[in-house]
């Protein structure tokens, strides 16, 4: 895995969670929490645009693997990652056979840091919360969880992208030049997505689950709650085995 992300972006977006963990905190003063760290980093790449960070020398397209996704729910997981990839400008697709799966997110390095870091933390909250889900029978269980990684991944873009809203909006109204920003950002979704195509246009990438599963109502709840924080402590349980 890549180094994290700026550290001084990490320790402010930490900084904001653990206030919106305070036992004392109202359900909406935890989710203004919430939402500002997800857009802490929005506003970091928008202010990296402009000062020309974008620019250095070790920011470039590259291909980092994520991690290992096999078993049967493998494919939905996957859906969690793609849901950060994609608010990030990065392409998401695995190399595998059947069952058997390693995720790889390709894009500029200074946002696979941010995807990686924040797929794989997200990943293991929605494994811990699936482990607890059973059915009554194997079915009914491979069914609820199936949804609820795909309702957990669906309320986290819609999230990330309301963070994107909220930054560009704001910005602007601070009289920040956010069009030029916009374009670079718009300019490097491009190299990655015509160069991820000359690479590896034919590998399988992220999308197409579709049906019909329980458990999704449960994910979209918990994917609309989970802290949006670069990095966290996950601790305690064991994840769910694949």
């Amino acid at each position: 895995m890549s180094e994290a992300p700026d550290l001084s972006i990490i320790i402010r977006i930490e900084k904001l969670m653990r206030q919106g963990e305070d036992p004392g905190c109202s359900p909406e003063e935890r989710e203004a929490f919430q939402a500002k760290a997800a857009e802490l980093v929005e506003r970091y790449r928008i202010d990296r645009s402009l000062i020309g960070g974008h620019l250095d020398s070790d920011d470039v397209i590259n291909t980092v693997v994520v991690g290992k996704f096999d078993g049967v729910y493998g494919r939905v997981r996957i859906d969690v990652v793609n849901a950060v990839a994609a608010a990030y400008d990065c392409k998401v697709f695995w190399q595998g056979y059947k069952n058997y799966r390693t995720l790889k997110c390709y894009g500029f390095k200074s946002d696979t840091d941010i995807v990686v870091a924040l797929g794989n933390r997200l990943l293991a909250d929605a494994d811990l919360r699936v482990d607890c889900m059973r059915g009554y029978d194997v079915k009914a269980t491979l069914n609820a969880r199936r949804g609820f990684y795909m309702g957990y991944a669906s309320a986290v873009s819609e999230r990330l992208r309301q963070a994107r809203r909220v930054v560009r909006e704001t910005m602007q109204a601070e009289g920040t030049d956010v069009q030029s920003a916009a374009l670079v950002l718009v300019d490097r979704k491009r190299q990655v997505h015509d160069q991820y195509l000359a690479e590896h246009g034919r590998m399988r990438h992220a999308g197409g689950v579709q049906g019909a599963y329980a458990g999704h109502a449960e994910g979209r709840q918990a994917g609309s709650q989970v802290s949006l924080a670069v990095q966290n402590q996950v601790g305690g349980r064991k994840a769910l085995g694949r």
